[in-house]
């Protein structure tokens, strides 16, 4: 499968202080959008619904308030029933001799889970003597088979003197893989799965799989088959992977080159584990930043790019084409 078109159907310029930075595909053309607090600015979540002319509309979520203090990060969880899960992680210093902040760990607070058809929050509290993964902040998550599937992250950071005289923070990272299942909520540790290190990055769940995507090697998690690695086929160097969930066996990458300033596409097939030859992407803007924080395809054609200050909807078509013609 070879990109064979990138089209531009629509681009409207964000406010700094509305402009999102994640997006997460929740099926049915839409996606969700979500802007971490900044600089006295609240988080922010809306629903973004391409319509049939190529524009979007916007629904407002009401964000609860997460706990008593500000979290450090939240992991946002999308599902392919109509369920968002958000996992709220609070940082807590630590302190050496003398009071001194030697470092930072992370402990959860809550798990917030979504109803889209509602838009209606519950809360389940994270208790002590309940079973859960320990506190940690940028795992990957996914959920499959009726279960969210958490694996590694960051568990807390500790700071070391330089030769300098300065200082710099070493990041504790987390290896282990945890099980949740959506019925019950109960969390369960999983083992002996053929892991050799955590993969990196955000995971997309097609079906029954997860599939985390680098640059050489794709990493897949199954409830049957546990994790296997395989080689791919890549021609980029910096991926951008931003579905969690897609509604198709396709996922597009947005590949840069900042040496020279330029964007192209591929598109990876998760039947042949392929990524396909690469596409020049020209977009619209005036402003030679080819700056991307977020990509997400809301359906196999119709693809949502956070480019610089503005959303933009693109239509992708693809033509299907034998992999020894696309190397």
């Amino acid at each position: 499968m070879v990109p064979k078109c990138y089209r531009e159907l629509s681009r409207q310029v964000v406010k700094e202080r509305e402009r999102p930075q994640m997006l997460f595909p929740i099926g049915g053309n839409s996606a969700i959008a979500y802007q971490p607090s900044y600089e006295g600015c609240r988080h922010r979540m809306q629903i973004l619904s391409v319509v049939s002319d190529g524009t979007v509309e916007r629904t407002d979520i009401q964000v609860p308030l997460w706990g008593d203090t500000q979290p450090y990060h939240v992991t946002i969880v999308p599902s392919e029933f109509g369920e968002v899960y958000v996992l709220v992680t609070r940082s807590e210093s630590i302190s050496g001799a003398g009071g001194a902040i030697v470092g930072t760990a992370y402990a959860w607070t809550s798990l917030w889970i979504l109803a889209l058809d509602t838009l209606v929050w519950r809360q389940v509290q994270y208790k002590e003597e309940d079973l859960w993964p320990s506190g940690r902040v940028y795992p990957s998550c996914g959920v499959i088979d009726g279960r969210l599937i958490l694996v590694g992250g960051v568990s807390g950071e500790k700071i070391v003197p330089t030769e300098t005289g300065g200082q710099r923070y070493i990041q504790t990272h987390a290896s282990d893989c945890w099980t949740m299942d959506t019925e019950t909520l109960q969390w369960e540790r999983l083992s002996n799965l053929g892991l050799q290190s955590t993969p990196p990055g955000v995971p997309v769940a097609i079906r029954d799989t997860l599939y985390w995507i680098g640059n050489t090697e794709a990493v897949t998690y199954s409830t049957r088959c546990g994790f296997r690695t395989e080689q791919t086929y890549t021609s980029g160097r910096s991926m951008y992977c931003g579905p969690q969930w897609t509604p198709s066996d396709v996922i597009g990458m947005m590949q840069t080159n900042d040496d020279i300033g330029s964007i192209t596409m591929s598109v990876f097939d998760t039947l042949s584990l392929f990524h396909t030859a690469t596409m020049p992407i020209e977009l619209q803007d005036d402003d030679s930043n080819y700056w991307l924080s977020d990509v997400c395809m809301v359906n196999p054609y119709i693809m949502l790019l956070l480019h610089n200050d503005a959303l933009v909807v693109a239509e992708i078509e693809n033509d299907i084409m034998p992999i020894d013609k696309c190397l």
